[in-house]
């Protein structure tokens, strides 16, 4: 499951499984996590969001400070 966390981030959640045996007899532990990556977007609109304005339209020249 992805859920947007802003600034081009996003948190993917999962969880992982294993059988552990007990004194009685076998146990499943599940174990949910997330953990944040960068969202899967073209360079020119990630940085059109970096820069807080539109690059699309501007050659590169004029982009470089």
């Amino acid at each position: 499951m992805r859920q947007p966390l802003g600034e081009s981030l996003e948190s993917w959640r999962g969880f992982d499984q294993s059988i552990r045996p007990t004194q009685m007899r076998l146990s499943l532990k599940v174990n949910m996590s997330s953990t944040a990556f960068i969202e899967p977007l073209p360079v020119i609109d990630f940085v059109t969001q970096l820069l807080n304005r539109d690059v699309s339209s501007r050659p590169l020249p004029d982009l470089i400070v």
